[in-house]
């Protein structure tokens, strides 16, 4: 009897290795957790900590930390700090925090701060806070705020506020209010209203108006 019961115990523990193993994707919805690779999904008011090149999906109203070489998806309110090497693509009203060498795809209404060397390229309506040395590439009707060093790219309908030593260049009918030490090179049909010590350097087409001691020179 004691050896039945021996060898159905060893039978039960092999079948939950066997179950975990199978199990690729973890689930949480509250509580806070910690994944090292594999894949998982949080929603609802869950947190977690994702290391070691995992591949996370946030929804609802999660927040997630990325480090290491992890991936992400964010949808709904949900919150994502993006670090190191990571990679992040934010859908709907998601908000994600990027630093570091983080590259982020911003889509929908999605709001990210980008700091240190961090890259986005945005589209749709989202919102873009460019800090740092970070790079943003912005399509569509999105709005950036361009402080520090970043530099920005911006086509379409984009619209773009750029401060301190911020570097733009805005094409198609991408509007611009530059301030600070702020460099604007734009053409097509821009239109730029620079303050203080700001500077455009602008294509035939492009509407400027200058305030302030702002500079601008007509190129090409």
């Amino acid at each position: 009897m004691n050896f039945k019961h021996l060898a159905l115990a060893v039978g039960l523990i092999l079948g939950c290795s066997s179950a975990y193993a199978i199990e690729k994707t973890l689930y949480f919805q509250d509580a806070h957790h910690e994944v090292h690779g594999g894949t998982a999904v949080i929603k609802g008011t869950a947190t977690c900590d994702a290391y070691d090149g995992a591949q996370v999906v946030s929804y609802d109203n999660a927040r997630i930390n990325l480090y290491d070489n992890c991936s992400g998806e964010a949808y709904g309110h949900s919150v994502v700090t993006a670090n190191s090497r990571v990679r992040v693509k934010s859908f709907e009203n998601a908000r994600i925090y990027a630093s570091n060498n983080a590259e982020v795809q911003a889509n929908g209404a999605s709001n990210v701060d980008a700091n240190d060397q961090a890259t986005v390229v945005a589209h749709g309506n989202a919102v873009i806070f460019a800090m740092g040395n970070s790079t943003v590439k912005a399509y569509d009707d999105v709005k950036v705020f361009a402080l520090g060093n970043a530099k920005v790219q911006a086509f379409g309908n984009c619209q773009i506020t750029a401060e301190g030593d911020s570097e733009i260049e805005a094409n198609n009918n991408v509007t611009v209010k530059c301030t600070g030490d702020s460099r604007v090179t734009a053409k097509d049909d821009v239109t730029v209203e620079a303050f203080q010590n700001s500077q455009v350097s602008y294509a035939k087409g492009v509407t400027v108006t200058k305030h302030d001691s702002a500079k601008a020179k007509q190129s090409g």
